[in-house]
């Protein structure tokens, strides 16, 4: 004869199966017990019914609606993984009692408003200044960071870098980290720069067969980016308007370090706003090389450098026109010479034939 099984062991049963998967459910679980020892107590055998989630599910005649529909979205999804054990199991329709969320309207504090919160903090009881101060804090903390509720009761005291003034809040929703230091910061322009750099130590890993641990600023150079283009080209086939995202998106890394190491800082004021001005495109055109790619027309400016200095050196007047970091086409260098001598003959310098 076959051992029945209860409602409870069945529960259990999925529970662990889902967080052996990762999902916590602690919420979720906690449902499926209260319906699992209601389910138990009436004397329930067999399959799932769509009578008996329905009856559980409408128990708090007091709730609200939105809390009956999530009670019941809860037992349909364990209804659903029972089907595949049990074919008599009967899934109940998820929009039975109504939609199971909705967005709340958001409420806007005004200034005035977290004043009178903060002041209120002052006056909680039963009296206690440490108690005060840190619900005071909090309250400050969650109103000029936008953290939730639960990341800011996480934080510790390492967790705060004071010379940077950034918090840092470790394995949040989905297991992710931030750094937290203004609202005003897109967080497009965030995941751009991090995907970025991602795409960088997997170019080092793949092509330089380096670790990203050992990488180093000096590396970031003009000669390693062409390489890193070429390789987002040819290797993952970006657009060019992907490409020009990632330079544009290493040239502001340049900018920030080089204000935190002066070192670099030829590095960021020589280098790169010739390779992002000679990178300037538009879709799969190259306004630099009349066509080509990027990588190309970064290419192209690198054999057009000792011929700009040249002209530099020659006509020192007349090349005060040239702009500082020019990317043209090599076809145009004659008329530039032709252009330059014009100049240095009407300022009384050297023709260009003098050298």
């Amino acid at each position: 004869m076959k051992r029945h099984v209860s409602m409870m062991e069945l529960v259990e049963n999925y529970v662990s199966f889902k967080r052996s998967l990762g999902y916590q459910i602690r919420t979720e679980a906690q449902m499926l017990v209260g319906f699992a020892k209601f389910a138990d107590a009436t004397g329930h055998c067999g399959p799932l019914t769509i009578e008996l989630v329905l009856r559980w599910a409408q128990l708090p005649t007091h709730a609200a609606r939105l809390y009956r529909a999530r009670r019941l979205e809860v037992v349909r999804c364990f209804a659903k993984h029972r089907k595949l054990f049990d074919s008599r199991t009967e899934i109940p329709n998820r929009l039975m009692l109504g939609r199971a969320h909705a967005r709340r309207p958001p409420n806007i504090y005004t200034a005035e408003d977290i004043a009178a919160l903060l002041a209120g903090a002052r006056k909680i009881f039963p009296s206690g200044p440490i108690r005060r101060s840190t619900i005071e804090t909090l309250r400050a903390l969650l109103a000029c960071t936008g953290l939730r509720v639960s990341e800011a009761l996480k934080l510790g005291s390492e967790d705060f870098d004071r010379a940077n003034g950034v918090l840092i809040v470790r394995e949040t929703k989905f297991h992710k980290s931030r750094l937290v230091n203004q609202q005003n910061v897109s967080p497009h322009t965030i995941s751009a720069c991090r995907d970025t750099f991602r795409l960088l130590y997997r170019f080092f890993a793949d092509v330089k067969r380096k670790r990203a641990a050992n990488v180093e600023l000096d590396e970031i150079n003009v000669p390693n980016m062409l390489a890193f283009l070429d390789y987002l080209e040819r290797m993952r086939h970006n657009a060019i308007r992907t490409r020009n995202a990632r330079l544009a998106a290493m040239r502001s890394f340049l900018q920030f370090a080089a204000a935190k190491e002066p070192s670099i800082l030829l590095l960021a004021r020589r280098s790169w706003p010739g390779c992002t001005r000679a990178a300037r495109c538009t879709r799969g055109r190259s306004r630099a090389a009349g066509g080509r790619s990027c990588t190309g027309a970064l290419l192209q400016a690198e054999r057009i450098s000792p011929v700009r200095e040249e002209c530099r050196a020659r006509f020192p007047s007349g090349a005060a026109c040239l702009p500082a970091r020019a990317a043209f086409s090599l076809a145009a260098l004659p008329r530039l010479r032709n252009h330059l001598g014009q100049q240095a003959r009407r300022r009384g310098d050297a023709s260009p034939t003098s050298s």
